[in-house]
């Protein structure tokens, strides 16, 4: 979820702390059985514990010979000794061609009957049961590379099924760029400070890898001709649903903020209001915004998707812009510096669209973002361009940003549009709610602070959950600044801009990248 600017100040994937609970493959219909893999051909020391073996028998045999008087049987033995290895080296390479043969055999057959096999996907008709009882259809996504964990499509099983030990996957784990941590403190007081946050690191990990599952369906389901409202709508449903979360749990586990589905022009901060009827069209860039928390932790990330490969080049820009800025993010890394980084890769692409060329450029006025406690934005801010930043403020140990950006084909400054639609309370607005005179204003806050504590929320929420006749009591408490509202942001009208994002821990040891996922 993006922050609009103020005044104010090798990626390599790590073991998981839990892999999912142990399972078996169980065909749901008869198949073919291939034969047990075959046993290797003989090594060499096999061959020289044979020969000596081999030799014994000989010198055996030579016993007999001296004993008995028949100078033949040496011979005999020697014949017999070589034959014998002969057809073990035979019966090997049989057994090891016997399997390659049956593989062929069956991949041939499943092309003839149009079942061409799919290499790295499991087969749909397997499923996968688990030594806890719990089946699960064999579909794999949303895994970190090298991972497999199984889920629905849609998704339907929750992350606590799957994870029962309530241990989740690391995110990517990155040294710092320049790592200047080590004159501070040992390895060992490091390793030592960063275990006491262990519960907070795997709650974002929860929250992240329903993120990565719930990004997965959405990539599949969000098509040209889909109406926006309903889509977004069975969305948020279906990550209430894989995290566990109903009405009552809101505040501890689910989504942290309305999914924004910001189109073309529009950069962040809209999402589908009641009696909105839009409909996704091929020619539309739209960013994906989804955030989740688990105990106030937040998952802030973005992806951007087109239907025209023209606009590819420019979701590239923002992709990288991202990158950039988890690169270079770490320990005492100036926030200046960042921003500067930032810009000159997203300004370094261009967009041809319709035969005309655009020079992209980064979103001046829109940031990344701290993140804290139930609070999206919070802290320091981390700028897209060069923007004079204090030179002295750096990132430091303890700290969790979202790192986001954003390329435009525009002018590069976006400004507030009107029928707002994302919403949050002011911190500390439940100690101002007896300055409000109007008894239903004071109810939403209360409705607002039981459900929403300091996350954000939209309109369509408050019509799922049975308050609809808001809208006075709303503009008291905006009026009030007991809740602030969060306008959609558009660049000016005929342009595109693209979004990414992804949210860091800057730890003892390293930087954890806890939404980072094989789809980037």
């Amino acid at each position: 979820m993006a922050e609009p600017e103020t005044n104010s100040e090798e990626i390599k994937p790590s073991e998981t702390e839990e892999k999912p609970s142990e399972i078996e493959t169980k065909p749901a219909e008869p198949a073919s059985v291939v034969d047990e893999a075959p046993k290797a051909q003989l090594t060499a020391a096999q061959k020289k514990r044979q020969k000596k073996k081999n030799k014994k028998l000989r010198d055996k045999a030579e016993g007999e010979q001296d004993k008995h008087g028949d100078e033949d049987d040496g011979d005999d033995v020697d014949d017999k000794c070589e034959e014998k290895e002969t057809k073990d080296d035979q019966k090997s390479e049989k057994k090891d061609e016997k399997p390659i043969e049956k593989e062929k055999e069956k991949d041939v057959e499943q092309k003839k009957q149009g079942n061409e096999p799919k290499k790295g996907n499991p087969n749909p008709s397997v499923e996968i049961k688990r030594k806890d009882g719990v089946t699960l259809p064999n579909l794999e996504y949303g895994a970190q590379p090298g991972q497999k964990f199984y889920q629905t499509m849609p998704p339907t099983i929750t992350i606590s099924q799957q994870f029962p030990k309530h241990k989740y996957p690391f995110g990517k784990i990155e040294a710092y760029k320049d790592d200047n941590t080590t004159h501070r403190f040992t390895d060992l007081r490091r390793k030592a400070e960063e275990s006491m946050s262990e519960s907070i690191y795997n709650d974002f990990r929860q929250a992240a890898e329903a993120h990565r599952q719930l990004r997965a369906y959405a990539r599949q389901s969000l098509k040209p001709g889909v109406k926006l409202y309903d889509w977004v709508a069975d969305l948020e449903k279906r990550g209430r649903n894989i995290l566990g979360e109903n009405a009552n749990t809101h505040t501890k586990v689910g989504h942290a903020f309305p999914t924004g589905l910001s189109l073309n022009n529009c950069a962040a901060h809209y999402t589908p209001n009641p009696g909105d009827d839009r409909v996704l069209e091929k020619g539309d860039v739209v960013k994906v915004d989804i955030g989740l928390h688990v105990n106030g932790h937040i998952i802030d990330s973005a992806f951007s998707m087109c239907f025209d490969d023209q606009f590819q080049p420019l979701i590239e820009s923002s992709r990288e812009g991202t990158y950039t800025g988890l690169r270079e993010a770490g320990v005492d890394a100036r926030i200046a510096e960042i921003g500067a980084s930032i810009e000159e890769t997203i300004s370094s692409y261009e967009c041809e669209i319709g035969k005309k060329t655009f020079k992209i450029k980064p979103v001046s006025n829109l940031t990344g973002h701290q993140v804290g406690d139930y609070l999206v934005h919070f802290g320091k801010s981390v700028p897209l361009i060069h923007n004079g930043t204090d030179p002295s403020l750096r990132m430091e140990e303890g700290d969790f940003f979202a790192i986001e950006t954003f390329g435009t084909t525009g002018k590069g400054r976006v400004i507030d549009q009107p029928d707002c639609s994302h919403y949050m309370m002011a911190p500390g607005a439940m100690g101002k709610i007896n300055t409000l005179r109007n008894q239903s204003a004071k109810q939403l806050l209360n409705f607002i602070n039981g459900h929403f504590k300091t996350l954000a929320w939209c309109k369509r929420w408050l019509h799922e959950w049975g308050e609809t006749k808001y809208a006075l009591a709303l503009k008291q408490l905006v009026d009030s600044e007991l809740v602030h509202p969060y306008p959609p942001l558009s660049d000016h009208a005929g342009s595109y801009v693209s979004q990414h994002e992804h949210t860091v821990a800057i730890k003892p040891t390293g930087k954890e990248i806890f939404s980072f996922g094989e789809d980037g």
